[in-house]
């Protein structure tokens, strides 16, 4: 578990991935993002952090977009936390965390190690 901050969301996945031994796989329609950032992402208008962050970790991504590069590298978070949960785990996880009124949106997978060390599909 770690908490997203101004690393984006993907840097502090590189991290969990580099710490773990993993890779991840996550599937981009199940980010859940702000109302209209598309069109702000369309228009180029994004934090100066962005593309400090995206260049940092860039050779890691596979299957990025030019939507999904600026808003998975957006250093602007309110600190949501990124859980990795074992399959076996899952439901027992997600029934508590609702029994507590805690939203939570599943993203993704670990995968045993690749060349990338996250993989995007959209």
């Amino acid at each position: 578990m770690t908490d997203i901050t101004g690393f984006g969301l993907l840097g502090h996945l590189v991290e969990v991935c580099e710490g773990s031994g993993l890779s991840a796989a996550i599937n981009y329609a199940h980010v859940p993002l702000l109302k209209n950032i598309g069109h702000y992402a369309g228009n180029m208008i994004y934090p100066d952090n962005t593309m400090r962050n995206w260049s940092s970790y860039q050779d890691k991504i596979e299957g990025i977009g030019s939507e999904s590069f600026l808003t998975l590298s957006d250093p602007q978070t309110s600190g949501g936390l990124l859980v990795c949960v074992d399959a076996d785990s899952q439901q027992a996880f997600e029934s508590l965390c609702l029994s507590h009124d805690l939203n939570l949106k599943p993203i993704g997978q670990m995968i045993a190690a690749e060349t990338k060390t996250i993989k995007i599909t959209h």
